[in-house]
């Protein structure tokens, strides 16, 4: 609905993917796949001829509520491009875990303007050097590769590690890409990998980049992944003094206070946290603000005996995960507690029906 023209590059599928494209009234190109993102999508780009370009992988969908959005956008030619959220799934319940970055998606087919980086590749570079701005548009890309089932059978996380490190072998100080590596040997769970990268993207961060804050939050998790609670306050401390302060730092900071035993100290991050707003433009976890801090206060007031403010905050989370085990089963917990053992019942019930997968364990 949004387009003139449909460009399908192919690196390499095995299966129907060609012949769906044709039936679809696709342009067809092919691509010797050669471990770079940008050149694989540079010849993409040679094959299109329309004014207005909008990128978009084969694991990704408009939402059709910004079909009308990407439309007007078009009758503005002196944006040389927009960027657009896309919204990263990472649980097969979208509504849990949502993980939220800008690129520049929708631009113009100018002269110069072309994409740039083995992996994690963008347009926005080679716009701005034209002297053109680029805005934000009210659209939003759904992403559904990042959930487990998808990450799995692609064996991403091989892939991108590899050309990551090419990548930095061409730009060794490329805090973007350190970062990039950093979060993709969290992800994998190769933690003690991660924290050296992680802190050599703090050392080349550049004062407001938009993946700053989120990079610092994945680097204090990784710190408590591994146990290491105290520092992963310090990571704290070094984000705040690095102009990285906001939501998601005192959300990993609330988190090892309460590993710390520090729940006055945590309820203290936690609503810091809570009076905060993460800027549009920034990478981050979104659910933090929607659900996961008002759980995790839930947590902090439980471990504090304080049993009717555990049972509001769990029940707040519910109002927005209605399938979220541990809030049910946190809620049972704390009704319990309460002496309402017939209500208690009830939520515990609706915890295992909530989340098969944990049924056996409870009832274990």
């Amino acid at each position: 609905p949004v387009c003139d023209e449909l460009v399908v590059v192919d690196t390499g599928s095995t299966d129907g993917t060609i012949a769906v494209a044709e039936r679809l009234g696709a342009r067809i190109g092919t691509f010797e796949w050669c471990d770079d993102f940008s050149a694989a999508r540079n010849h993409a780009l040679s094959l299109a001829t329309s004014t207005w370009c909008l990128w978009i992988d084969a694991d990704e969908r408009l939402e059709p509520q910004s079909y009308g959005a990407v439309l007007s956008a078009l009758v503005r030619p002196h944006f040389g491009g927009y960027t657009i959220p896309i919204v990263n799934f990472l649980n097969e319940d979208e509504a849990q875990d949502q993980i939220v970055h800008t690129p520049c998606r929708l631009f113009q087919r100018l002269p110069g303007v072309q994409f740039e980086g083995r992996i994690h590749e963008q347009i926005a570079p080679s716009i701005q050097r034209l002297g053109l701005p680029i805005a934000m548009l009210d659209a939003r890309i759904l992403h559904y590769g990042y959930r487990e089932s998808e990450v799995s059978e692609k064996r991403k996380h091989e892939r991108t590690m590899s050309l990551l490190r090419m990548a930095l072998e061409e730009s060794p100080d490329d805090d973007f890409q350190q970062f990039n590596l950093a979060n993709a040997y969290y992800t994998a769970r190769e933690y003690e990998d991660a924290l050296p990268w992680f802190e050599k993207a703090a050392d080349n961060m550049q004062p407001g980049a938009h993946h700053g804050q989120f990079a610092f939050q994945s680097w204090a998790f990784c710190h408590f992944a591994l146990g290491r609670f105290e520092e992963a306050l310090l990571v704290c401390e070094r984000a705040v003094d690095q102009g990285f302060h906001g939501p998601l730092v005192e959300y990993a900071r609330a988190f090892a206070l309460k590993q710390l035993n520090r729940n006055e100290e945590a309820l203290d991050a936690i609503r810091r946290a809570e009076g905060m707003q993460l800027d549009p433009r920034e990478t981050g976890d979104r659910s933090i603000l929607q659900y996961k801090l008002c759980f995790l206060r839930a947590q902090v007031h439980a471990a504090l005996g304080e049993t009717e403010e555990a049972e509001e905050a769990y029940r707040k989370v519910l109002a927005t995960v209605p399938n979220f085990f541990p809030a049910h089963l946190g809620l049972a917990l704390e009704l319990k507690r309460q002496g309402k053992v017939e209500e208690a019942f009830d939520t515990a019930q609706a915890a295992l029906h909530a989340d098969e997968e944990h049924a056996a364990i409870a009832v274990d």
